[in-house]
């Protein structure tokens, strides 16, 4: 992502958004990240200190490997969508809580919280454009598949080459050529290795 987004939470519950890197697919398994946590505001600030200090840095100077950004009930929230790595494979949480009154259920019941979670995982995308979401979107998140998908299109559907092929007498139509296409993403370094590079393929063939 690489552009400001802007959130409105326009119901009467608390949203937290969570996006955390999964992992780097390299052989035919997903490398796991380090668990270095980062805490969301104006800058992100590392949670491991030096010299006594807690270190901060600008969100567009370091990759993330995890952030959380919490947003009140009826409140507006603006930040940069910089910072994740494109192509790298992220999970995205979108967890809400809400009070429900005791007198609405039951008097004399104490105050519960109604909670809710739902989770994604996506290849990261770059947007060139502003973006605004409301809480039923973030709650949602498909959102993030739809520009998820239209990402990948632009990265991987020039690198094919779609024909009618002769393969020992039969003739195939309208077909390409895995191991070319492959070829093509890791020479554009859409991806980072050769099952990388299956793995985005497989995400355009699963929507």
């Amino acid at each position: 992502m690489g552009c400001q987004i802007s959130v409105i939470n326009n119901k009467d519950i608390s949203i937290r958004i969570q996006v955390k890197k999964v992992g780097v697919v390299r052989d035919e398994h997903v490398e796991s990240i380090s668990n270095s946590r980062w805490s969301f505001g104006s800058t992100f600030s590392s949670r491991k200190e030096r010299n006594g200090k807690p270190r901060s840095k600008k969100i567009a100077d370091i990759g993330l490997d995890q952030w959380v950004c919490d947003i009140k009930p009826n409140s507006r929230l603006k930040f940069r969508g910089d910072g994740l790595s494109p192509n790298v494979l992220y999970e995205y949480t979108c967890s809400t809580s809400a009070s429900v009154v005791a007198d609405r259920v039951h008097k004399g019941e104490k105050e519960v919280k109604a909670k809710s979670q739902s989770s994604i995982q996506f290849f990261a995308f770059q947007l060139d454009h502003g973006l605004q979401l409301r809480a039923e979107e973030l709650m949602d998140a498909k959102w993030i598949r739809t520009y998820e998908l239209a990402h990948l299109c632009c990265e991987i559907l020039p690198g094919l080459r779609v024909q009618d092929r002769d393969y020992y007498g039969d003739v195939y139509d309208q077909c390409f050529i895995a191991n070319e296409l492959v070829t093509y993403i890791l020479l554009h370094r859409i991806a980072q290795s050769a099952p990388h590079a299956v793995a985005l393929c497989q995400r355009l063939l699963e929507n």
